[in-house]
């Protein structure tokens, strides 16, 4: 499959690289400690290019994930899909904004992901949560500084 564009290519690069940050093994413990990664790259990925087509890409991106995950189809991408559309109601100020006000940007994205995400879980499962996934949009404000340089420096630049 021939990918004409760069913003395609990007894109390609970031599912790839997405798929495989969630497939990184880790105990159980410390599963509940994982960041959003595809939230924070598709974050980055709307800010630098136009916002054709990307909440579809994000239904599709989400139930990829979910089936990774072996989550239920679509919890995943209703909660992107939201994220995504705060940080397109936002993309003008994050672009030219510090990391501090980005991170901030991010850390709601998260909250508003996390949100739907459990309110899904919880009424499918019931209220059975480990608490410290809480933390999860904190470690998400944390970890976009190097999220960020890593986009620019691997996947939108000709890494491969």
């Amino acid at each position: 499959m021939l990918i004409k564009s760069s913003a395609q290519a990007s894109l390609f690069k970031l599912l790839i690289f997405t798929l495989i940050f969630n497939a990184i093994p880790l105990p159980d413990y410390m599963l509940v400690f994982m960041p959003i990664w595809i939230l924070m790259f598709l974050s980055q990925w709307l800010v630098i290019n136009k916002n054709e087509g990307i909440y579809f890409i994000a239904l599709l991106i989400g139930l990829l994930i979910d089936i990774q995950l072996s989550d239920f189809l679509g919890q995943n991408s209703l909660a992107l899909i939201a994220s995504l559309l705060f940080i397109n109601k936002v993309k003008k100020s994050f672009a030219f904004s510090n990391y501090t006000t980005q991170q901030i940007y991010i850390f709601v994205a998260s909250v508003i992901y996390l949100i739907i995400y459990l309110g899904i879980f919880i009424m499918i499962n019931g209220f059975y949560v480990d608490y410290w996934i809480l933390t999860v949009p904190l470690i998400n404000a944390i970890i976009w500084p190097l999220v960020e340089i890593f986009s620019n420096r691997v996947i939108h630049r000709s890494f491969f």
